[in-house]
């Protein structure tokens, strides 16, 4: 399988499905309530019905988000638990079921007699037999349940295919928008500016007139072709060429239409009901939806139009001619808004000739009006469940967590287990009898079993096998049955790194394999491991254990509990049990290579010393050692056990503990740092460590170039910037270190990353005679014409008053590195906006213009500083 099918089969389940039927029916039945209301005000204004159609479409966008994050109100409908069954039937007809080998899949509980009762049945295919028995015998007999495995050849199961189909309709009803969208680039660029400076200023105070706040770019494209108008941000209207030598009339009549589209903007609303037309293709309610909503548009701007004083005779007779004479060009009609679509005529006519028809403007106050009540009605369609499945699901109990070897989640602390640990046990829980706990206790055990056999499969194969992923399944849904219990899994690059651990006496055969973890299956028992290759120490414990103060010894164990740590690997294996009696008194029994021996002063030692390793790699005491190193020996001493730590994990854990408990003076801030630039090798974790001294406020002036230093040592473009984005945010940068980053941003490999960084840092700090030539420097290597454009045009915009011999530099890389004649042309048109608009400035801006090759775009600079010069002899 492809990896695309099998992310979809992992992830594509019979719930899901669930899901999007339950979110199909409920936009359906939110599209029909607009559809029924609408009609009741068909003798209200087109601008009205056009405003709750556009609510409705918003809604339906959001409706599975609040249906997921509202509670359910359960209604009964009759035969709606039939259908959602016939569903689930349905799909394992079509083999729900299929998937990777020795795949878990709970077909049912019951209870019998209160006790717990199991039965599996294993596919002769299965794989591995010792995988398919460590499942047979780890489901837990807290709530019996029956489980299945199965094992058959991987292929798609029916909620992917469904999955797939969907898709397939998304990407055909989005393909006109595409096309369409594309060919406006091309008419854009093909269209030049109106030549007539009258013309530009009528439209220019029609459209004030309007409530238009946003600059509108009126062109002429082909003498063939309809008004028609596009664009949200930096809206367009197209008119044919020779709209100059039209009536006085009409030239009106056309330009207070599409400006009326740009003041509602509409085409924004446009694009909305064709993203609901998109996700919801199957649904003919979401296709007549979009309809009403392109006829109720266009005929609120013909009342715009009939209100700004325009005969209807004359207005209708207009709308007529250019159906006739004009045409839409290619498949732009889909993405733009055309004055005269043929198919929408007749109605139009009849309603604008029409003088008993309500042509009353939207209101504010109506508006919000609609908003509001179109929200309500939406969450209310949101909260509905006709079926039991949602509250069922609602309350199922979220008590596994897990981050698999290489996942790039933020770790889980061991501040997280003990939160969990202690929020976790609910009222029921306590009641449970007598037999309950003892089957949670031992579906812990079993957890335990199935927990060691995912670590030896991750350690010899990796997370991306196929019996990995089909044992991570089964833990989850292991500890989502067992009450009270959770799992914690700290794995991988992200989490510690104990790729530096190292046992006496145990060579580390290359390549090999390292790992670290941290879990819980309940609140008595514990359970922490470092490995690496062969080597590895490992704690057990079950009830409380109380340590030492420097967490080097063990000073008491609760009645019926115990403790074991041991390691193996190394020349000889040591293993010690303590144990304690009813008086509390401890046993220790040592071990060393197998056999028993006294518990002596090299004993003891040997438990000092790897209670200290194991947790520098996996903060198994949750910072409490830290804490007693820092009451005994302060803040030095903390920094002095940090050095002897090898993990990245363990380093960013102990800085944060020491930042919660003490105040740091500079050079103890400075150590961190170094040990930040020089110890760490994750980006990561030394990213967190960085920006954890931020939010303390620690890193002065003076240390501001070595956290730049430190951050270079990333090698990850995101980790970089946002270290140094959180840096530039203390708004306390000095020059230096604001070139110093400016010549990171030179290393920096994405364009995006690198404008983002630079330009952040450009836009909060300005740029001066010393700093703008690192930045500039910065800013000529990108390779991406549209990031270096809006990167230059930002900082112009932001800095109206850059000096002139650093905008003159601008221009010469604009003019240089940037092969786009539309980048070019956007950049010179915005910079003669938003620069001092005198006679040297825009000459300068025209001289760098005549790099553009493209007569349309050059015509367009042109334009611009022509209206510019105009606007300075009116003054």
């Amino acid at each position: 399988m492809t990896p695309i099918t099998t992310l979809i089969t992992e992830t594509a389940t019979s719930t899901l499905v669930a899901n999007a039927i339950d979110a199909a029916v409920k936009v359906a039945v939110l599209l029909a309530i607009a559809l029924i209301a609408t009609r009741l005000l068909r003798s209200s204004s087109a601008a009205l019905r056009h405003s709750l159609w556009t609510a409705v479409i918003g809604g339906t966008l959001i409706l599975p988000i609040l249906a997921l994050a509202l509670p359910a109100w359960h209604v009964p409908i009759p035969g709606a638990d039939a259908a959602a069954g016939l569903v689930h039937r349905v799909g394992d007809a079509l083999g729900s079921d299929a998937g990777s080998s020795a795949e878990v899949r709970a077909v049912g509980q019951r209870v019998n007699g209160g006790v717990g009762h199991v039965t599996a049945e294993t596919s002769a295919r299965t794989e591995d037999p010792q995988l398919a028995a460590a499942a047979a015998s780890t489901v837990p007999t807290t709530g019996p349940a029956e489980v299945q495995l199965s094992g058959s050849a991987p292929h798609l199961p029916w909620p992917a295919i469904a999955a797939l189909i969907w898709l397939a309709g998304v990407a055909l009803a989005l393909l006109p928008l595409l096309v369409g969208a594309f060919h406006l680039r091309s008419i854009g660029r093909r269209a030049h500016d109106v030549e007539s400076d009258a013309l530009d200023d009528y439209a220019a105070t029609l459209g004030r007139s309007l409530g238009v706040r946003r600059v509108v770019r009126v062109v002429e494209g082909e003498a063939a072709s309809t008004p028609m108008t596009w664009g949200i941000v930096h809206p367009v209207v197209l008119v044919p060429a020779g709209f100059a030598e039209w009536p006085e009339c009409r030239q009106r009549d056309v330009l207070l239409h599409e400006l009326a589209h740009v003041a509602r903007y509409d085409c924004l609303t446009q694009y909305l009901a064709s993203a609901v037309c998109a996700l919801h293709w199957y649904n003919p309610l979401a296709w007549i939806a979009a309809r009403s909503l392109r006829i109720e548009r266009e005929r609120a701007c013909d009342d715009r139009v009939l209100l700004a004083g325009a005969r209807a005779s004359e207005y209708a007779e207009h709308l007529l001619t250019i159906a006739r004479t004009l045409r839409t060009p290619g498949a732009a009609g889909a993405a733009a808004l055309t004055m005269a679509r043929p198919s929408h005529l007749e109605g139009r006519l009849l309603a604008v000739l029409d003088g008993g028809q309500s042509r009353a403007s939207l209101t504010r106050g109506r508006a919000a009006v609609i908003g509001a009540v179109t929200l309500a009605v939406v969450g209310v369609v949101a909260t509905l469940a006709p079926w039991n499945a949602r509250s069922a699901e609602a309350v199922e109990p979220d008590n596994a967590r897990y981050l698999p070897a290489g996942n790039y989640a933020i770790p889980t602390d061991t501040d997280s287990v003990t939160r969990l640990d202690s929020t976790r046990r609910t009222d029921a829980t306590e009641r449970t009898s007598a037999v309950g706990r003892a089957a949670q206790t031992d579906a812990g055990e079993q957890l335990a079993v199935l927990q060691r056999r995912l670590n030896e499969l991750l350690t010899s194969t990796g997370p991306e096998n196929e019996q990995v992923k089909a044992l991570m399944r089964q833990a989850d849904q292991l500890a989502r049955a067992s009450s009270g219990a959770t799992t914690v899994w700290n794995t991988g690059p992200k989490s510690q790194d104990p790729s530096e651990f190292s046992l006496a006496g145990c060579p580390v055969r290359k390549p090999s394999s390292s790992s670290a973890e941290v879990s819980s299956s309940d609140d008595e028992h514990m359970r922490a491991r470092v490995k690496r290759g062969d080597c590895q120490i490992l704690l057990d414990r079950e009830g409380e254990v109380t340590y030492n103060a420097t967490f080097t010894d063990i000073t008491s164990v609760a009645k019926d509990g115990w403790f074991e740590i041991s390691d193996k690997g190394g020349s000889v294996a040591h293993k010690l049990r303590i144990t304690a009696d009813e008086a509390g008194n401890m046993t220790r029994i040592w071990t060393v290579g197998g056999e028993q021996k006294p518990y002596d002063a090299a004993a003891a030692a040997w438990l000092r010393e790897t209670l200290l390793e194991l947790d520098r790699y996996t903060d198994f005491s949750n910072g409490a050692r830290m804490a007693s190193v820092y009451k005994e020996k302060g803040v030095n001493g903390v920094l002095d056990e940090m050095a002897n730590t090898d993990g990245d994990y363990a380093k960013r854990t102990a800085v944060e503990h020491l930042l919660k408990i003490a105040q740091l003076d500079k050079a103890q801030t400075a150590r961190i740092v170094a040990f930040a630039t020089d110890d760490m090798s994750g980006d990561y974790e030394r990213s967190q460590l960085l920006q954890a001294l931020l939010k303390h406020k620690l890193i002065e002036p003076a240390l501001q170039l070595s956290y730049i230093a430190a951050v270079q040592k990333m090698s990850g473009d995101y980790e970089r910037r946002q270290a140094l984005a959180a840096l530039a945010e203390t708004g306390k940068l000095t020059v230096e270190a604001q070139k110093a980053i400016y010549t990171i941003g030179k290393s920096v490999s994405s364009s995006y990353d690198r404008a983002e960084l630079i330009g952040g840092v450009a836009r909060q700090y300005g740029l001066s005679a010393e700093t703008a030539p690192e930045f500039t420097a910065a800013a000529e290597t990108m390779d991406s014409d549209y990031d270096l454009r809006t990167l230059l045009a930002k900082v112009v915009d932001e800095q109206p008053n850059l000096d002139s011999n650093i905008f003159a530099g601008f221009l010469n890389i604009v003019a240089k590195r940037i092969d786009s004649d539309y980048e070019k042309a956007e950049f010179f048109i915005q910079s003669a906006r938003n620069r001092p608009n005198t006679e040297a400035e825009r000459e300068r801006i025209a001289k760098a213009a005549e790099s553009i090759t493209s007569e349309s775009d050059y015509g367009r600079v042109l334009a611009s500083l022509r209206r510019m010069k105009t606007r300075t002899g009116s003054l």
